[in-house]
């Protein structure tokens, strides 16, 4: 079980880390062969962050709603609560 919670964490974290790094090494040939301005870049950077900031603070709430339903996706148990 520990294996595969490392494996959900590093994934995640690249997961987290990929769409800013993508958009700066993929925006040259974007803005060139779409003809955007080079501003481009900082508006869908700002939407990005705009949606991480957001889905951090919904988080909460979606937790809560089925507060064992993440316990039992990771370890195939509910927690035991005494």
């Amino acid at each position: 079980m520990l294996i595969l919670l490392i494996a959900i964490i590093y994934l995640s974290f690249f997961g987290l880390g990929l769409p800013d790094s993508m958009l700066g090494a993929a925006w040259p040939t974007i803005f060139s062969e779409m003809d955007v301005p080079v501003s481009g870049a900082g508006i869908i950077s700002a939407i990005i962050a705009f949606g991480t900031i957001l889905s951090s603070l919904a988080s909460d709430r979606i937790i809560n709603i089925h507060p064992q339903s993440g316990w039992y996706f990771i370890f195939g148990h509910s927690p035991k609560h005494y």
